[in-house]
């Protein structure tokens, strides 16, 4: 009995080994040797942040969290912002004072200079006053309205819009509608009703001011397109290329472009382009729209904050708002951003999609009980996730992109940036 164990022992060993040893043989056959393999140097490159999968967290659910230790974080914190919000905001108060003061004699100075040198150049006008159009808060550009100001090469902030018209609307026409029925239109007070379609842009020492063009004429502004546009992916490639094409700041910033004859059913194309700065570029192409339309209608453009609660959120903001400030500044995470890279493209693209009915947004927004706003962000988040899906990034991280939706009950007007 012992010699049968042993030897069956052995037959096991003898098999355990010799499955060891073909195991071994078939993994050499599969692995390559490392040893003499030399590394690329494309793989000791590190893969960019933005293109790396975030890391995973479980949320935790309000219930699971502890009452105490949230209602004492919340006591401290509104205990801090009391006792340094107010004193902080009255000591912001009064430096923003000194410094409007001070920007405001510069501007002066600024525009002195600036027209005395132009009438020096001009005989005749010597002894006539120099004006000082940029000498009051008011001409002053907003600091929203000069954020978009910093142009980059790749993004333009500038808002493209098409109106497609029937045709016989001629150039000529056009600019006689737009000056009798925008630009010389007037308030009750008899001042421009838009005078941003009349001012420039002119940089001083203290930042920027508006500032009426003395040489403004509607022909440099309203024009017929040169190009010989006849289908969509044409009209497509035209305005991809518009987008890479700044607005000079030596005019009003805005222009409208008529092409003629477009389809097949001759239709006539405009193709306004505004940029960012001039207040809100989607009221001024409402207004546009608006104006151009025989069958007028009053436009009610609704208020950024409401009435009721504008009062608290600024009582709120006095407090709150510093110490917010501080931990954003202090805590918030670097936005490794896929769009932000440095290989940027160089050329941007434009596409549309099918027409889509309105009435089913409206229905998906009933249904999942949300606005409209929502409705499209929700879309455009999944366009850009199936984006980063398609390179390669299945869980990205977040990032920062600006979608501005605006809707009427006639349809939508998409603008991205």
């Amino acid at each position: 009995m012992e010699n049968k164990k042993n030897e069956s022992s052995q037959e096991n060993n003898s098999e355990s080994q010799s499955s060891s040893t073909s195991e071994s043989s078939i993994n050499n056959q599969l692995l390559p040797n490392t040893s003499t393999q030399k590394v690329s140097p494309a793989s000791k490159r590190k893969t960019p942040r933005y293109l790396r999968n975030a890391s995973i967290k479980l949320l935790t659910h309000p219930v699971d969290k502890n009452i105490a230790w949230s209602f004492l974080l919340s006591i401290i914190f509104a205990a801090i912002s009391v006792l340094t919000g107010f004193p902080t905001v009255i000591l912001l108060l009064w430096i923003l004072g000194l410094a409007l003061v001070l920007r405001i004699v510069i501007a002066r100075c600024s525009i002195y200079r600036r027209t005395n040198r132009s009438q020096r150049d001009i005989e005749g006008q010597q002894d006539e006053e120099p004006e000082s159009s940029c000498i009051s808060p008011e001409n002053f550009v907003r600091p929203p309205e000069s954020l978009w100001l910093h142009d980059s090469s790749f993004n333009l902030h500038i808002s493209h819009c098409l109106f497609l018209l029937d045709p016989g609307l001629s150039c000529s026409k056009l600019q006689e509608l737009i000056r009798v029925r925008v630009l010389n239109k007037t308030n009750e007070y008899g001042e421009r009703a838009f005078p941003r379609f009349v001012q420039k842009i002119v940089p001083v020492c203290s930042g920027y001011c508006w500032v009426d063009d003395d040489q403004f004429s509607v022909e440099n502004h309203i024009y017929e397109d040169r190009q010989d546009i006849k289908s969509n992916e044409e009209l497509q490639h035209h305005i991809s290329e518009l987008m890479g094409q700044p607005l000079p700041l030596s005019k009003p910033l805005w222009e409208i472009r008529l092409i003629r004859d477009f389809g097949k059913n001759k239709d006539t194309v405009l193709l306004i382009r505004i940029h960012q700065a001039v207040s809100d570029a989607i009221t001024l192409i409402l207004i546009l729209a608006n104006y151009l339309s025989d069958n007028q209608q009053i436009l009610k453009l609704r208020t950024r904050f409401g009435s009721a609660t504008y009062f608290l959120n600024l009582f709120r903001a006095l407090f709150v708002a510093p110490l917010t400030f501080l931990g954003w500044l202090v805590c918030r995470r670097r936005d490794y951003n896929f769009f932000n890279r440095r290989h940027k493209p160089q050329n941007r693209v434009v596409a549309w999609s099918n027409n889509i009915k309105f009435s089913k947004v409206l229905r998906i927004k009933q249904v999942m009980r949300c606005s409209l706003n929502d409705v499209f962000v929700s879309a455009a988040s999944g366009a850009v996730r199936a984006y980063f899906t398609s390179h390669g990034i299945r869980n990205p991280p977040n990032v920062t992109d600006k979608l501005v939706f605006f809707e009427r009950r006639s349809g939508v007007i998409l603008m991205s940036h």
